[in-house]
């Protein structure tokens, strides 16, 4: 704010119609009038003063709405400025610290239709690093087998209800599981002796990485929501 010379008072008002305003650290000298309502009026015989006020201006929403926004409007002498006020509701982050317990954060969620040993291999794996965690298999296979283990829950589907189950004939599903199998033969075998310790070892040297683990700071939040409104 600026003024066209020396004045004994300085003085301005701030109204608005789907909040109340109101100003911290008032000084002695100042006087602020309005304190919890719609219409403020903040008056200064120092513009430095009356600026560092505007400057802590504070506008609370006395609606309930998740995306709205309100009108201000400010007046100072014959001068009047009108601006935007976006009301928004705080967004809960996606992303959170679950602390140490991941497994009771966590609920891991497959699909197999047929393939039961690769399934099996999947389940090998994770019960590998997070032997507690909660597994849910959701299975459409034709002849479904049995799948068991600690926390595992196994939910038989009405048959061949994926799309890849649906397009194909029973046919084209045998002929699917040969050329898997032909796949899987070239594949370079290696003892889990070997590969569970190099897994193991990249796992932790990833985990100050891991944002289920670590969480994720506030300044990096994607998700957080952003901006503020002061009046300066």
């Amino acid at each position: 704010m600026q003024g066209r010379g020396k004045r004994e008072v300085y003085k301005v008002s701030l109204s608005v119609t789907k909040g109340v305003l109101s100003v911290e650290d008032v000084l002695d000298g100042d006087q602020v009038e309005g304190q919890g309502r719609n219409e403020l009026t903040i008056s200064s015989s120092s513009l430095k003063n009356l600026n560092d006020l505007l400057s802590k201006v504070t506008y609370t929403s006395t609606i309930y709405h998740i995306k709205t926004s309100d009108l201000a409007t400010l007046t100072y002498e014959e001068h009047k400025a009108i601006f935007i006020i976006m009301i928004r509701r705080p967004s809960v982050p996606v992303l959170y610290d679950p602390g140490k317990d991941v497994n009771s954060q966590v609920t891991i969620i497959t699909k197999t239709f047929l393939r039961y040993k690769e399934l099996n291999i999947l389940i090998a794996s994770i019960r590998k690093f997070y032997p507690k965690i909660k597994i849910i298999v959701a299975d459409d296979s034709l002849k479904p087998e049995s799948v068991t283990g600690n926390n595992i829950e196994h939910y038989i589907m009405p048959p061949a209800q994926g799309k890849m189950a649906r397009d194909m004939s029973d046919k084209d599903i045998l002929k699917m599981e040969l050329e898997q199998l032909q796949k899987e033969v070239k594949n370079t075998r290696e003892p889990v002796s070997k590969t569970a310790k190099e897994i193991c070892e990249w796992v932790e040297a990833q985990a100050a990485e891991d944002p289920l683990i670590k969480g994720v700071p506030e300044d990096k939040n994607p998700f957080k929501e952003k901006g503020g409104c002061i009046i300066t």
